[in-house]
C-alpha cells in the first residue's frame, strides 16, 4: 500500500484532500459518460477513453516541461506497461458491458470489489495471514451485493444478469491491473508516473483497437454529441482525474485516501439515480451502504 510521504510534513494535507476529492468526483462520472455515448459500442468507448486520455496527458507534459521528450519513457518500463494495458483493456471491456446491463452505479460498485480479489491474491499467492477484519469485510461486502442483485433475480432480464457477471469480471481484471500498475510505478517519481500512464493509455488504446475488429464494432463516432461525451470521458476521468489522484495519494494516509476514494462508487449510484432514473428501494440503499462500508474496511486493512 502507498504510504504518506514523510518529507512533506510541513505541507498541510488539506490541499491534497481537496485534490483527491476532486479526482474521485471526476472519475465518478465515468459510467455516466459511457452510457451517454450510446451510439458507440462498449469496446469503442474504452478505445476513445484511452486514446483521448493518453493524448491529454502528453499535452499536460508539454505544458509542464515545454517539450515532449519521448526518450523520457524508459525502455525497461515498456513491457510492464504493456502488461498493465492488457489487464486494463480487459477491465474496461467488462466494465462497459456491465454498465450496459446494470447501469453505471451497480457496475462501478461491483468493480470496486477488487479489494477482495487483492486480499485473495495476498492470502493464496503471498501466503499472507487472514484476520478477522478481512473475513468480516468480505462477508459484509457480499451480503450487501446480495441485497442489490438477488431480490427478483429470476424475473430479471438476461442482459441484467450478464451485467452482474461482467461486473465480477471487472473486479478480477481491475485487481490484476492494480497489481501490475503498482509494480510499474514502484520506484517512479511524479513525472515518470505520468509517462508510465501515457504508455499504459496508448498501449490500452492499441489493444482495444484490435478488440474492435475482433468483436465487429466500429471506430465511427456518428455525431457531435457522442464525440463530446467520449472526449470528456478521456480528458476528465482518465487524464485530469487520475493526475489529481496520482499526485495526492502519496501525501495522505492510506485510510484517509481509501475513504475519500469511496466517493467514486457512492456518487456513481447518485448519478445513476439522477441522470437515468434508476429505481432504488430501501433494500437497495441498505445493500449499497453495507457494500461500500465493507469495501472501505477491506481497503483499510493494511493502512498505517
Amino acid at each position: 500500500m502507498i504510504k504518506p510521504d514523510l518529507k512533506i510534513n510541513s505541507v498541510k494535507p488539506k490541499i491534497f484532500i481537496l485534490k483527491l476529492m476532486a479526482g474521485a468526483v471526476l472519475i465518478s462520472f465515468s459510467g455516466v459518460l459511457v452510457k451517454l455515448a450510446d451510439e458507440v459500442g462498449p469496446i469503442t468507448a474504452g478505445f476513445y477513453r484511452m486514446l483521448f486520455g493518453g493524448i491529454s496527458l502528453m499535452i499536460f507534459v508539454l505544458i509542464k516541461e515545454k517539450k515532449i521528450n519521448f526518450k523520457a519513457i524508459k525502455k525497461n518500463t515498456l513491457y510492464p506497461a504493456f502488461i498493465c494495458a492488457l489487464f486494463f483493456a480487459a477491465d474496461l471491456t467488462c466494465w462497459h458491458k456491465s454498465i450496459l446491463g446494470v447501469g453505471p452505479g451497480l457496475a462501478t460498485l461491483l468493480g470496486n470489489l477488487q479489494v477482495f480479489f487483492l486480499a485473495g491474491f495476498g492470502i493464496i499467492v503471498l501466503k499472507e495471514k487472514i484476520n478477522l477484519k478481512t473475513i468480516l469485510s468480505i462477508i459484509l461486502a457480499f451480503f450487501g451485493i446480495i441485497l442489490l442483485v438477488y431480490p427478483n433475480w429470476s424475473g430479471l432480464p438476461n442482459s441484467w444478469k450478464l451485467g452482474v457477471f461482467y461486473g465480477f469480471l471487472t473486479a478480477a481484471a481491475y485487481s490484476c491491473y492494480i497489481l501490475s500498475l503498482r509494480r510499474l510505478q514502484a520506484s517512479a517519481d511524479f513525472l515518470d508516473i505520468i509517462w508510465n500512464m501515457i504508455a499504459v493509455s496508448l498501449f490500452t488504446a492499441f489493444i482495444m483497437s484490435a478488440e474492435i475488429f475482433i468483436f465487429n464494432e466500429s471506430f465511427i463516432i456518428k455525431d457531435n454529441k457522442n464525440f463530446l461525451f467520449l472526449f470528456a470521458y478521456g480528458v476528465l476521468p482518465q487524464a485530469l482525474g487520475w493526475v489529481l489522484i496520482a499526485g495526492s495519494l502519496p501525501r495522505l494516509k492510506v485510510s484517509t485516501a481509501g475513504l475519500i476514494l469511496l466517493l467514486q462508487p457512492s456518487l456513481s449510484f447518485v448519478w445513476d439515480i439522477i441522470f437515468f432514473n434508476r429505481v432504488t428501494t430501501g433494500l437497495d440503499i441498505a445493500g449499497i451502504c453495507i457494500a461500500i462500508g465493507a469495501i472501505y474496511m477491506g481497503s483499510a486493512i493494511k493502512s498505517d
